[in-house]
């Protein structure tokens, strides 16, 4: 998890646990913290608007196959395969 500070209604700062996931089948995985971080600050950078692409997931460094991060929809696609998995960030306010 990554964190990061966020002000509440009253101006008071908390700190916000930030998770990333990818399904599987029917479960959720979550993303080693090397490849969590890669994600979070490609998303903040570009506040989810845009396409992430990179070859540099940590389950992927074998392969070397370049995944598309689409952070409109919230999904991952090998553009190699053609595999495409739904992701989702998830904060918890602390």
């Amino acid at each position: 998890m990554n964190n990061a500070e966020a002000s509440d209604s009253e101006g008071d700062a908390a700190t916000v646990e930030v998770s990333w996931e990818w399904r599987y089948g029917k479960e959720w995985v979550e993303y080693e913290h090397e490849d969590a971080a890669l994600l979070e600050s490609a998303f903040e950078s570009g506040r989810g608007r845009h396409t992430l692409h990179t070859a540099a997931f940590t389950f992927n460094r074998h392969v070397g196959s370049e995944y598309a991060v689409r952070f409109r929809t919230m999904t991952q696609t090998n553009l190699e395969s053609g595999t495409t998995r739904k992701i989702r960030r998830i904060e918890i306010r602390m």
